[in-house]
């Protein structure tokens, strides 16, 4: 593909992620009906919205003209980080606008909302005005399942694909790529739907179902009140929440299965039965390990147990008594599970059960080999999805490759921490919570936090929801690209 066509596809892209910023900016509008003494707000939404939408038709329509070929090496990924870096800078102006924040802390927050993690800087949600609490939450909804997945959905560009893949929707629920888009945001939106009528059915108004239920199935763990989840103090909405954070962290192409019938799919898929596993296993240990719980009738323990353990490894961040355990054993042991994370396909983030349970079989496999009869030739398989499918030895290195990537990552943004003085304990968890976009923090992420902490911190949730190879193999693109150029 010329360079001159690689150049329209980019800004055609750019164009449509445009449109859809401003329409997710123009969606707080429909609050001030319901809310009119906020309506001196609207102007910090519907001034950027038309900016937004006459920019992307403007860019639509100058770069609508045939294009052939193919991408360059990993343009697709140059790409689709180009196109989420643009939607978050364009995202900031209602916050900008309105002197709630500065440029950087903007940036974070929208940041934290586009890759579902769920942290904020307004001192007080309680307070906080309802326009902006519904803002926050579309920029989830939008994260939940990726923008080029919204966009594919409603849009049969040719070279959504490509772009589609990168940003790790790997599923195909149906040959067409079109057809799969629309039918994951179904199911997303179906979801949604429920969870919002279950909510309001136990009591929660209208506008607080709505933003819990999409924090909820996009594991964001974003709630309009200080106290989270605990606000409700109602048991009736823990156990709600705790299957839409379980079935938020599931991959759609095992919600579609399973919709369809297809049992020995949804449970014979190795992340399936890990993901039970390690539910169980977990909570458990926090039932067993002391704390002032313990004093709290059985039932009661065994919810928020639950209930933490899978905010925990969905990376949704909800907490629900989590002062009551033991700082130090609480600590390590949701510090595994967000890294672990929900499965792949899913809209949680971590580094995937699918890689642990690879990494896993692989040590398993090498210990075999080693001791075992080397004559014996193996094929190495996993059951994924309801078959047994072979292991190449490159798909075990490049688990190993991420992982230690994942690691080097976390232990880089934790010295970040410790430099501006903060301890080893905090600084890891922190950084680790950024990293699996979980939202869980120990105080070091605060509306005063310095600038260096916060571009840390955005950098880190960055990295975790586009998945470190995407943005190597983005910023590679664009190396050779600048050398290309040099040389043409």
């Amino acid at each position: 593909m010329k360079q001159g066509s690689n150049s329209t596809v980019f800004w055609r892209f750019v164009g449509f992620i445009t449109l859809i910023v401003g329409i997710v900016i123009s969606l707080p509008l429909i609050v001030f009906v319901f809310y009119p003494d906020e309506v001196h707000l609207a102007k910090f939404f519907y001034l950027p919205a038309l900016c937004y939408f006459a920019l992307g038709v403007l860019l639509i329509i100058l770069t609508n003209r045939p294009d052939s070929g193919r991408f360059r090496p990993n343009q697709e990924a140059a790409i689709l980080v180009g196109a989420w870096l643009f939607a978050i800078l364009l995202s900031t102006a209602p916050y900008i606008l309105s002197g709630s924040f500065n440029f950087t802390q903007a940036l974070f927050e929208v940041t934290s909302g586009y890759t579902t993690t769920g942290l904020t800087l307004f001192e007080s949600l309680d307070a906080a005005p309802r326009c902006f609490l519904f803002y926050r939450a579309m920029n989830i909804f939008i994260g939940g399942v990726g923008f080029l997945l919204v966009l594919s959905s409603v849009l049969n560009l040719r070279h959504a694909v490509s772009i589609y893949g990168a940003e790790g929707h790997k599923e195909r629920l149906i040959p067409n790529i079109f057809k799969t888009a629309k039918l994951i945001l179904g199911i997303y939106l179906v979801f949604i739907i429920i969870f919002t009528l279950a909510y309001f059915a136990l009591g929660m108004r209208i506008f607080d179902s709505l933003i819990h239920s999409i924090s909820s199935i996009a594991t964001g763990g974003f709630s309009t009140y200080d106290d989270n989840i605990q606000y409700f103090n109602t048991p009736a909405i823990e156990w709600v929440t705790i299957l839409a954070m379980f079935l938020g962290s599931i991959s759609f192409t095992l919600h579609f299965a399973f919709f369809r019938g297809k049992w020995k799919t949804f449970f014979g898929h190795a992340e399936t039965k890990f993901t039970f596993l390690v539910i169980t296993a977990a909570t458990v240990l926090l039932l067993i390990i002391p704390n002032s719980l313990n004093a709290l009738p059985f039932l009661t323990q065994v919810r928020q147990a639950l209930f933490n353990v899978v905010s925990a490894i969905s990376t949704s961040g909800y907490v629900a008594g989590t002062e009551g355990y033991s700082a130090s054993a609480a600590m390590l042991l949701f510090l595994m599970l967000m890294i672990i994370g929900g499965q792949v396909g899913s809209t949680s983030s971590g580094i995937k059960q699918y890689r642990v349970v690879l990494i896993a079989k692989s040590l398993w496999w090498s210990l075999r080999d080693m001791f075992g009869n080397r004559r014996v030739v193996r094929v190495n398989k996993m059951t994924n999805y309801g078959e047994r499918e072979a292991i190449d030895k490159n798909d075990s290195l490049n688990c190993a490759m991420y992982i230690t990537l994942f690691f080097a990552i976390l232990i880089l943004g934790a010295f970040v921490f410790m430099c501006y003085g903060h301890n080893l304990r905090d600084s890891i968890f922190d950084f680790t919570s950024l990293l699996t976009n979980s939202g869980y923090s120990y105080g070091i992420i605060n509306p005063s936090a310095p600038s260096g902490i916060l571009w840390t911190s955005i950098v880190g949730m960055i990295f975790g929801r586009l998945e470190i190879f995407v943005i190597l193999l983005a910023i590679g693109s664009v190396i050779y690209g600048v050398k290309a150029g040099r040389r043409g």
